[in-house]
This record gives C-alpha cells, structure tokens and sequence, in this order.
C-alpha cells in the first residue's frame, strides 16, 4: 500500500454523480479522505476488523469476499472503476467489516474516514453535500437488492437451478444472451456456494445440451430459461 498525493475522481462515479470535480475533491479534502494504491493481492480490508473507512475505486478491481470458518469462501462484492463499497458504515451503526477486501490486480482507491457526513462540522450545507448523501443512500439501496439477488439464486436447490438463474439475471442486466459476467469459475463457485469441480461438471453438463456455451468468463444462452 502506498499512499498518493491527489485525488482522481473517476467520470463514471455514482458517488460524486452531478457534483463538480472541484466540489467533489472539497467534500473529500474535508473529511479526510486520502488516495493509495495496492498491489494485486494485497487486502485492503480484514475481515472482522473495525470499520473507519468506505472506498471509490479510482482503478483495477476490488473483490470482498466472506471466508466460512468451514474453509469456504463466498464472493460478496466485486467493484471497478468509479465503484464504492463499504458505505453503510457511514450510514448505520454497524462497526465491524464481515468481509474481506482484496485487490484483484493493482488498483488505486480513495479511502474516506467514516464521519458523520449529515451532521458534520466541517462541511456546511451545500446542493453538493445534499447530491452526495443521495448518491449514497442510492449506491446502498442498489447494493441491498444485489444481495438480495444472491439469496434469491441460493433458494435454488440444485447447482444448475443457481446457474441457470444467476445467468438469467446477468442476461437480463445485459439485454442480451451474449455477456460476460465477473467471475472466474473459483469465484463463480464460492458465489453459488457450490464446489468448482462440481459447478464445472454442470457447466460441461449444459453446454453438452447446448442450453448454454462458453469461454472462460464470456457466457452465451442458447435456450432461453424459463
């Protein structure tokens, strides 16, 4: 981890959505965020470790993952550029990160301390903080339907009732039968809680029926699901 000088506030940021590059690095320079950079690998955050910060990833990959103490892994997050990820630390009570954060390749993010944003003294009331708390209170709302999403694919009680379902959803995302989604075939496992082995003999399984194809992490629906 290495800490950098400026921010680089990224165009495709919901977070800073409608506030100005200047008004945005003021509500950032305020509160006492600050810019580093982390090799691939390297965890950006412990599980069950105290809370201080959320993020905004300004580049590379950021995965969070919930390691069981069974040894299993689930993928519980995955953000690129202009993605933010922990804000409801800064909106809730909750304290402690039961996730884990690991740089997928090198990646620069913007860490910024977990202050009251509301009620702050350092920050008066502007349309820009206003702007800022609404994207927050979006980005969270968006996220809590993404895990919802998640538990609605576990329900399913068969590795290619998961698959099937959680490629419909990414299909729909897309509008089209043609996409890529975020997972390598580990992470796609630990995400429908299943063994690689056995999620890979599914995969070859309906790709024998020719309901699906694929290459690495680009996926084609041949039969729409039902």
């Amino acid at each position: 981890m290495k800490q950098l000088s400026d921010f680089t506030i990224p165009k495709s940021s919901r977070l800073f959505s409608g506030i100005s590059n200047e008004q945005a690095v003021e509500i950032l320079s305020k509160i006492g965020a600050a810019t580093f950079a982390y090799n691939k690998g390297e965890t950006i955050i412990e599980q069950w470790t105290k809370a201080t910060h959320h993020y905004l990833v300004v580049s590379g990959e950021v995965h969070s993952y919930y390691d069981h103490t069974n040894g299993r892994r689930s993928v519980n997050g995955v953000f690129k550029h202009g993605d933010s990820f922990g804000l409801v630390f800064a909106f809730s009570d909750l304290r402690d990160n039961p996730s884990k954060a690991v740089a997928v390749n090198d990646c620069v993010v913007i860490k910024i301390p977990l202050v009251d944003i509301i009620n702050n003294d350092f920050l008066i009331e502007t349309k820009a903080r206003r702007k800022y708390i609404q994207n927050a209170v979006n980005i969270m709302s968006q996220s809590a339907f993404k895990s919802r999403l998640r538990s609605f694919v576990l329900e399913q009680p068969t590795i290619e009732g998961r698959v099937r379902t959680y490629l419909n959803e990414k299909s729909k995302h897309a509008n089209s039968c043609d996409f890529e989604i975020p997972f390598d075939r580990q992470e796609l496992a630990d995400f429908l809680s299943c063994d690689r082995s056995a999620l890979s003999a599914t995969l070859g399984r309906m790709r024998d029926k020719r309901l699906i194809d694929f290459s690495k992490n680009h996926f084609w629906i041949r039969v729409p699901f039902e």
